[in-house]
């Protein structure tokens, strides 16, 4: 059987799926996905790299660490860039008390370690320490800030330890200053087992990029998914369950390879990003995809002032509420973190068939052999989102 379709010719899909209409995906997005799918767009702005993956709960939840800190104009700045709701802070706060940073399961690995860091000269104030440990289970976290180098090498080392070793140099010489007294570090990695796995093709397959083709290491299964076609897009999409965190991968990609650009611009910065797969149908699917591991790193001190617009943050600030002693200026945020997509296999995935399994005669391909852009999410939250363009193997 050829497995190498192209979704430049769609024709048998448009024909089994009936259109899904995105409409309802409204411009103006509120709330926690708005930010994800903002977060997004100006986070890879900032670089023009070909693969990128972020962790927009995670940036979200360190920004809430100085929300929960901010008073007066810095607080209220924070509160409208975050879509926080709520009359205080306990309030605006409460959505993120059961967002799960954290899992430990066989087969499955997510870490998402944010932390602010505190010079030891500023005393915390009981009340921040509470609220923080409450709802983001992160407390303010003091640190020698006077040697720049055993600092940045402090700071790091608490992240790799809180997530387990996935998140090493964090921070490093050049972010901080003997002057600095703050920083905000937000780590991730993700490795899971699918809940149904995949199996490896024998032989690596094309990928098509624009003026070339690639050869990739592929898995493939036969499955009931969810998956539709998003004709505002432009493209179609899929969503592949994980074993564990009711967490599901989902991949959009464009029907026209010269489009993915476009996509990837338009999907992150007007669509809401949990709403988008709602009209997904259930359908019988040959199920295929590269494996790849994304590692990503940036500052986003940046993002402040000119994408979230919260420049008292960097120039004025008002962290009255996490100490009494004033002039506490944030002097780093660092973002980095790993993503691993394979087969979802306890040890190495077996080699896939090359006949057709029995129920699925009928099965719709879904061949992802061209850049997509993807997402990790739950019900409620959008944990990773990124952009493949050219896969690199795991090892």
């Amino acid at each position: 059987m050829n497995t190498n379709h192209s979704w430049s010719d769609f024709r048998a899909f448009k024909m089994l799926l009936r259109p899904i209409s995105i409409l309802g995906c409204l411009m103006a997005l509120v709330h926690a996905d708005y930010i994800s799918g903002k977060l997004f767009s100006l986070i890879s702005a900032q670089n023009d790299r070909q693969n990128f993956v972020i962790s927009p709960v995670g940036v979200r939840a360190a920004l809430a660490l100085l929300f929960a800190g901010a008073e007066g104009q810095t607080a209220q700045e924070l509160k409208i860039a975050l879509q926080l709701v709520g009359e205080n802070k306990n309030d605006a706060l409460e959505e993120f008390k059961d967002i799960k940073y954290r899992i430990s399961k066989k087969g499955t690995t997510m870490r998402i370690p944010v932390h602010l860091f505190v010079d030891r000269k500023y005393p915390l104030k009981s009340e921040y320490q509470s609220l923080t440990k409450r709802f983001l289970k992160s407390p303010a976290v003091h640190k020698h800030f006077k040697h720049s180098t055993g600092a940045a090498k402090s700071i790091s080392s608490h992240t790799e330890s809180a997530s387990d070793r996935k998140v090493d140099d964090i921070v490093r010489d050049s972010d901080i200053s003997s002057s600095s007294n703050m920083a905000l570090t937000s780590g991730f990695y993700f490795r899971g087992d699918f809940e149904k796995p995949f199996l490896r093709m024998s032989e690596r397959q094309p990928f098509q990029v624009p003026g070339r083709i690639l050869r990739a290491t592929m898995y493939r299964k036969y499955d009931w998914l969810r998956c539709g076609e998003l004709p505002a897009l432009g493209a179609v999409g899929i969503e592949i369950p994980y074993k564990e965190g009711n967490l599901s991968l989902v991949i959009i990609m464009s029907t026209r390879l010269n489009d993915y650009s476009w996509l990837q611009q338009t999907l992150f910065k007007n669509y809401d990003l949990l709403q988008l797969t709602e009209n997904f149908t259930l359908r019988p699917v040959l199920m295929q995809m590269p494996q790849f591991s994304i590692e990503y790193e940036t500052s986003l001190l940046g993002l402040l002032e000119n994408g979230l617009n919260v420049p008292t943050v960097l120039h004025d600030p008002d962290f009255s509420g996490l100490s009494k002693k004033p002039d506490l200026r944030l002097a780093a945020f660092k973002h980095k973190g790993t993503i691993e997509i394979h087969g979802g296999c306890p040890d190495e995935c077996p080699i896939a068939p090359t006949y057709v399994e029995t129920g699925y005669e009928k099965a719709i391909p879904f061949i992802a052999n061209q850049p997509f852009v993807f997402f990790i999410k739950d019900e409620t939250n959008i944990f990773f989102a990124g952009k493949l363009f050219t896969p690199m193997a795991l090892y």
